[in-house]
C-alpha cells in the first residue's frame, strides 16, 4: 500500500493512474506485441477497462476478508 503506484490506484488518482496506463501499453508493446495489437485494434475496449480491476484485486484479493475490509474502510 505504501508503494506510489498502488495508493494512486486506491485514491483514484486518475492523471497518475493514466500514467501508469502508458507505462503498461508500452511494456505491452514491447513484451506482449499481440496483445498490444489486438487491444489497439478493438477500440472498443480501452486498457482502463481491466488494468484498474486487475490492480486492485491483484492486492486485495490475496488478503484476509478481515484486513481487506480495514483497508478499503
Amino acid at each position: 500500500m505504501h508503494k506510489q503506484t498502488l495508493y494512486t490506484f486506491f485514491m483514484f488518482d486518475m492523471p497518475r493512474v493514466n500514467i501508469d496506463y502508458n507505462v503498461y501499453m508500452r511494456l505491452t508493446k514491447q513484451h506482449i506485441p499481440r496483445l498490444y495489437q489486438a487491444i489497439e485494434t478493438d477500440k472498443a475496449l480501452p486498457i482502463g477497462v481491466f488494468l484498474f480491476e486487475w490492480v486492485i484485486c491483484m492486492f486485495s484479493n490475496i488478503l484476509p476478508l478481515e484486513l481487506s475490509a480495514r483497508l478499503w474502510d
